[in-house]
């Protein structure tokens, strides 16, 4: 049985614009109370930060900080029916304990992987020596980091579900369990949604990139600032916060992106390869119907986007370059 029509997917689609402007005042909003906040007035806002906040370098800052939370809370809620719709259902046991197996394994990768380049950046930059230039900034960038890891493998589980889904449907064709028409129905709704998920992906982790680029600058400005006022002494050394870094972060996003999306996409192409057989199957060359045979399997194949490798339908998503270009992007900021 495929997949009943996407009525509750598409349904955020019909949301007019003033909802989705709400999503994105409340998500703001959230970060900016908790880079404002200061609890029991544990972390003053002195006089001296109340002056820096006004500077253009931290302002750029919050802005993009809340930037981040603002994408994340309409991320969740664009995806969350397509995330319910690519969820193993009720009784599926064994699809469910594959999808977690896979997605528990991945997961526990990335954070490792992710854990270890942030502490060995950390400590190669000189990253213990940042400045105090927000009251609480530790624990309130450590919050909001945590909610954006949150968000970002939201959209990483979504593009495991899809893989379980796509593996899941190849095997009822092999099995014949599955109709032409019916494969080609799922097909065409997992690959939409797979552009779903990973577009989200790129984007909330450009955005993280940018946000970094734009913390270095305020971390050097506050710097600057604490020691160059009114005068800068002659022995003043900047702290070490280089921009290649930024570069760094871009990279390796960037690639982390591919992980998490080539075995989907070596999935999606296998079963559309299973599709393609099964409403054209292949013949030989010596055939009388091998031309108009041929030419049908590669009208089909080109509707289905089957010579399109990982890495262009990456670029055609932008996600990819997203991370990178928001490193270059950060340059800028140099």
């Amino acid at each position: 049985m495929t997949d009943e029509p996407l009525e509750r997917e598409n349904a955020f689609r019909e949301v007019n614009s003033a909802m989705v402007l709400l999503l994105l005042l409340l998500g703001a909003a959230f970060g900016a109370v908790i880079l404002l906040w200061s609890p029991l007035n544990i972390h003053g806002w002195s006089a001296n930060h109340r002056r820096f906040a006004k500077t253009s370098p931290f302002v750029l800052w919050a802005v993009l900080m809340c930037a981040q939370t603002a994408l994340w809370l309409l991320v969740v809620v664009w995806l969350g029916p397509t995330f319910r719709r690519v969820w193993p259902a009720t009784g599926k046991r064994r699809e469910l304990l594959r999808l977690r197996s896979e997605a528990l394994a991945s997961t526990i990768a990335i954070a490792v992987v992710v854990t270890a380049f942030a502490l060995g950046s950390s400590l190669t930059q000189g990253m213990k020596h940042r400045r105090d230039y927000m009251p609480g900034h530790e624990w309130k960038v450590g919050l909001l980091t945590g909610v954006g890891v949150f968000v970002g493998l939201f959209a990483a589980w979504g593009i495991w579900l899809v893989h379980a889904k796509l593996t899941e449907l190849a095997e009822r064709v092999d099995r014949k369990g599955l109709t032409s028409e019916d494969a080609l129905h799922d097909f065409l709704i997992h690959k939409a949604r797979l552009k779903r998920f990973l577009g989200a992906l790129g984007a909330i982790l450009g955005l993280l990139v940018l946000a970094t680029a734009a913390q270095r600058q305020t971390v050097l400005a506050y710097d600057h600032k604490l020691h160059c006022t009114p005068i800068c002494p002659k022995n003043f050394q900047p702290i070490d916060y280089g921009y290649q870094l930024v570069l760094i972060y871009g990279l390796f996003f960037s690639i982390l992106i591919v992980v998490v999306y080539l075995p989907t996409h070596l999935s999606l192409t296998n079963f559309g390869n299973q599709i393609r057989d099964q409403f054209f199957p292949d013949v030989s060359p010596s055939a009388p119907e091998w031309r108009e045979r041929t030419a049908n399997r590669e009208k089909l194949g080109s509707l289905l986007e089957l010579d399109i490798g990982p890495l262009g339908r990456l670029k055609a998503s932008a996600a990819i370059l997203t991370p990178l270009i928001s490193g270059l992007v950060g340059l800028l900021l140099k």
